[in-house]
């Protein structure tokens, strides 16, 4: 996971939606494994989107905005 404050909290959220609860957070660089990814419907036309997410360590799951992940492949 990415943040411009290395160690920071990102959000996790159980919908992907920025309205949906956040019943934990990721730290900025703990690496995850994507599960499914879906368009961003909060921000019209934004390009991003919601990525289902696993975490390597603890195996916890939620959703993260795409712009806060670091692909491999350089996408988002």
């Amino acid at each position: 996971m990415r943040s411009d404050n290395p160690g920071g909290r990102i959000n996790v959220r159980s919908q992907p939606t920025i309205n949906s609860s956040s019943p934990s957070y990721g730290v900025a660089g703990d690496p995850v494994r994507v599960i499914q990814c879906v368009e961003d419907r909060d921000i019209g036309d934004s390009g991003l989107n919601w990525c289902k997410v696993q975490f390597v360590q603890s195996k916890a799951i939620g959703w993260v905005r795409s712009d806060f992940i670091t692909f491999a492949d350089g996408g988002e």
